[in-house]
């Protein structure tokens, strides 16, 4: 069909050809311009993939697996003579060394129920009975030496003894009567009460003394009797006087200062000991008038 000239390469008209006898791309319809572009960076990314040096750096290139891998065969010729080798496993046992080492299977076992069915499979040790026999029962030596155990303790302390102790060295006791003698039991001396005037009796008791002490005493009489036919007495009260007492007695005129020598004159005296008293009785044998007025009068008590 003839075309007019004038509209060739026109909108609406048609396409011319270029000196290949090929479209232009100029005159291709849009859609098939972009599919041309597409086929022509297809065709470069190609071009540069087949032009790299190793377009595939995850695989190994021949020099690369030559280097890095034996050559084709090289392994089964290992295997190979492995499997050849007499012994290619040293570290293992053959069946020959496994049965020049070990007892057959089942050997052992033997010898153990055998060993387990003796009536004493191991002479060298104590059997229960051989035991009892010869040893106490746990704990009986413990129980033993623990008993024991304060009695050596105290005689290494005791006189001769590997470590005495001396009583002078001990602790202070307790205020109290725990190691008193008595007169049953030896013991220390007791607590002094202080003082000057008791001494420690055989009973274990501080007292005053029965005797050793003395006292003067002032006593007025009377001359009311005639000579010969009355006596006066009066009553000394002192601590140290007992029933028991021995009471020696002086009399003196009141203004007479030497009371070592009492005037013993013409006159005797009684006296009554009693607890804590006695009563003084002065006899008239002699001049009663002579005693008239207060007296002096001197005694000791004595045991």
């Amino acid at each position: 069909m003839a075309k007019r000239t004038y509209t060739k390469g026109q909108p609406g008209g048609y396409c011319g050809l270029d000196e290949a006898g090929m479209m232009p791309m100029d005159h291709a319809p849009a859609d098939l311009a972009r599919v041309a572009d597409v086929a022509y960076s297809i065709a470069a990314a190609i071009a540069a993939h087949l032009a790299a040096s190793d377009p595939h750096p995850q695989y190994l290139t021949p020099s690369e697996g030559a280097a890095a891998f034996d050559a084709l065969g090289t392994s089964a010729a290992g295997i190979a003579a492995h499997v050849a080798a007499a012994d290619p496993h040293p570290q293992y046992l053959t069946a020959a060394e496994g049965a020049a080492a070990f007892d057959a299977i089942g050997a052992a076992t033997a010898v153990v129920v055998a060993h387990e069915a003796a009536g004493n499979p191991h002479p060298q040790y104590l059997t229960q009975a051989e035991g009892d026999a010869a040893y106490d029962a746990i704990g009986a030596a413990a129980a033993a030496q623990a008993a024991s155990a304060p009695l050596v303790h105290a005689t290494r302390h005791q006189a001769g003894g590997a470590d005495p102790i001396k009583l002078d060295d001990l602790a202070a006791p307790d205020d109290n009567t725990d190691l008193n003698a008595s007169t049953t039991a030896h013991g220390l001396l007791q607590k002094l009460p202080g003082g000057t005037s008791t001494f420690l009796r055989g009973d274990g008791a501080f007292a005053a003394p029965p005797g050793g002490g003395g006292g003067i005493a002032a006593m007025a009489v009377a001359v009311v009797v005639a000579y010969g036919s009355q006596y006066a007495e009066a009553v000394v009260v002192d601590a140290n006087i007992s029933a028991a007492s021995k009471i020696l007695i002086g009399w003196g005129n009141p203004t007479d200062a030497d009371v070592n020598t009492p005037d013993m004159d013409g006159v005797s005296f009684g006296a009554i000991p009693a607890s804590g008293q006695m009563t003084v009785r002065l006899s008239a044998n002699t001049p009663i008038d002579r005693l008239g007025g207060p007296y002096k009068l001197l005694y000791q008590v004595a045991t």
